[in-house]
């Protein structure tokens, strides 16, 4: 009787403490995710002419638009295309269009939507990994707007209407 005790006070305990681990790796993780999005965490993309391109290549003191998307997404495009008709609101922003898709088909999307000649904006590669490290989701379009001190005020996942995508703007001050 006195060996069950012991085995099952032992097992209670290991139980706990599997728990507590679990529970302190999780919620430090969580922690972690949060603060990447609080403030623009660093990042290393790739431009189309192979160069790096990192957070430190930023102007200071700038807003920050990233977008994740895929030529092949549906809805990529149209936030694209609404982003398009609204370019006068990006003068003082950086927009960064981030991509994993494959360089042959990125370009002549690029050059087909008029997205190499959009002032402030950059189309940038990126494999899928480290996006997700950076910023914590692959879903596209990703939108992350960051204010002039590169701290996080919004972010939207999925097809956004044209009403939130403003709101998102104006949220770091693009009217």
């Amino acid at each position: 009787m006195n060996t069950k005790k012991v085995l099952l006070a032992l097992s209670v305990a290991i139980v706990l403490i599997a728990v507590s681990v679990y529970y302190a790796v999780w919620v430090g993780q969580a922690a972690q995710d949060f603060q990447a999005r609080v403030e623009l965490p660093a990042f290393s993309f790739t431009q189309i002419n192979g160069r790096p391109f990192t957070r430190d290549s930023l102007a200071p003191a700038q807003p920050v638009v990233i977008m994740l998307f895929d030529p092949d997404c549906e809805h990529c495009q149209e936030e694209l295309a609404w982003m398009q008709t609204t370019m006068p609101a990006f003068s003082s922003t950086h927009f960064l269009l981030v991509t994993p898709a494959d360089r042959t088909v990125v370009i002549p999307f690029v050059r087909n939507k008029g997205l190499d000649v959009w002032p402030h904006a950059r189309v940038l590669f990126t494999e899928p990994d480290d996006f997700l490290q950076a910023f914590g989701t692959l879903k596209m379009p990703s939108l992350y707007c960051y204010d002039r001190h590169h701290r996080l005020k919004k972010e939207l996942h999925g097809r956004a209407k044209e009403d939130k995508l403003l709101e998102a703007l104006k949220s770091i001050g693009v009217e």
